[in-house]
């Protein structure tokens, strides 16, 4: 494959890849903010579940109440329920939970790293494209370099952008995750705590 296929090939590619990537980029982000939405309403339910786990203790009607509730904490009320209030299934619960929080978020990882990649391979080719115009030219044709230069711009504009919203999402919900995991947690020492009344 001669340096012309290749140029052309990857002309053609470039851009579909950026916005490839930045649907997935947003997918991911709706999804993390719907996770972290459903986690804030969540939390608000928190001393609810915790004062009806004292009420109900371990017995057969508490884990049938502990079956209906969704969520993260719902899953380690019915894990502590389950374990009839003992510390290894409640930690292996949270253990679980903790992993669900960064759900997706190596995507943005990848995104944050690969678009401005796939930018100035944007950048290269359209600039090679637009000096590859002026090949037994006699004359200048400023059509043949604008369409180079518009290509090298717009994958280098469209490659960053990704690039820094895919990264601070994932800075943002690393941190959101931190502080729900740490809710979970509190929420779990609770409902061990209530066991040792």
């Amino acid at each position: 494959m001669d340096s012309v296929d290749f140029f052309t090939l990857a002309a053609r590619l470039v851009m579909p890849s950026l916005y490839a990537i930045s649907v997935v980029t947003l997918a991911v982000v709706l999804e993390r903010c719907w996770s972290s939405l459903c986690g804030r309403i969540e939390a608000r339910e928190a001393q609810r579940l915790i004062d009806h786990a004292a009420r109900t203790g371990t017995g057969a009607a508490g884990k049938r109440g502990a079956q209906t509730r969704p969520g993260a904490l719902g899953r380690v009320l019915a894990s502590w329920r389950d374990a009839n209030g003992h510390r290894g299934g409640v930690e292996q619960a949270v253990i679980s939970e903790q992993a669900l929080l960064e759900r997706n978020v190596w995507l943005l990882d990848c995104a944050a790293s690969v678009s401005p990649l796939l930018g100035i391979l944007g950048t290269l080719v359209g600039i090679s494209r637009s000096f590859g115009g002026f090949d037994g030219m006699s004359t200048l044709d400023p059509t043949v370099v604008s369409r180079g230069i518009s290509l090298a711009l717009r994958s280098t504009a469209v490659g960053l952008a990704v690039a820094i919203a895919a990264l601070v999402c994932a800075h943002l919900f690393r941190r959101l995750a931190d502080a729900r995991g740490r809710r979970i947690e509190d929420f779990a020492e609770a409902l061990l705590g209530i066991r040792e009344r």
